[in-house]
Formats: C-alpha cells, structure tokens, sequence
C-alpha cells in the first residue's frame, strides 16, 4: 500500500484550467521519483512507434532471400534482437514521425497541453 501525501495543498477554488487530480497525480510521481505523465505519453509513443518499426523491419526482411549462410536458430535470435533494439534507437532519435503526431493525441485525450510540457520539445528533434 502507498504512503499517503503530505503536504500538498489543493485550493478549492479555481484551478486555472488545471485538473486537481492531475496536479496530485504529478506530486506523487516527483514524491516517488516516477516521471511525470508527459513524459509517460512521450515513452509510450516512442515505445509504439518503436514496435510498428520493428514489424516494418521484420517484414522488409522477408523480402530477402536467405541463402543458407546464416540460417541457425542462434543466428536468427541474434538478429531480432538486432533489429528490435535497432527500431527502439530508431524510434528515440525521431523515427518516421509517428511518436510526435501519437505524443500529441495522448496529450489531447489526457487534457494536457502537448506545448506546454518540455517532452514536445525532446520529442520532435
């Protein structure tokens, strides 16, 4: 079971267009050393993206004949594990784009301002 919050005060009143939970929910995780929700949705798009690579990677390789050189079960492990940590850095480092458009959806069914959160920035290099 967690340990309940101390220490934050939530007024009442308005909140600016803020959603108190969410204000709570981001306490919590900087208390817990988590990260914080933006960039929670930043790694989920990038971890998406990353997955939708390795497919496309997987299926451009079938399209390559094998010529038995390298066809051993070892081999072929050794190579998925190539291309799924090859889709990952790909996906970090900017991708084909999908993250940026997928980290602003999340933002949006979230009700966070994709702009206002320093991930947008890190996410569109």
């Amino acid at each position: 079971m967690s340990e309940p919050i101390t220490g934050i005060s939530i007024s009442t009143g308005p909140t600016g267009g803020l959603n108190p939970l969410r204000l709570l929910m981001e306490q919590r995780a900087k208390l817990n050393g988590q990260p914080s929700e933006p960039e929670q949705l930043k790694k989920a798009a990038q971890n998406f993206e990353s997955v939708l690579i390795n497919i496309l990677m997987n299926e451009m390789q079938k399209t390559v004949p094998d010529s038995g050189f390298l066809s051993d079960a070892t081999t072929k492990q050794v190579q998925g594990l190539f291309w799924q940590f090859l889709s990952q850095e790909m996906a970090d480092n900017g991708g084909i784009g999908l993250a940026k458009d997928l980290y602003r959806d999340f933002c949006q069914m979230a009700n966070i301002d994709p702009d206002a959160t320093n991930a947008t920035t890190d996410i569109l290099k």
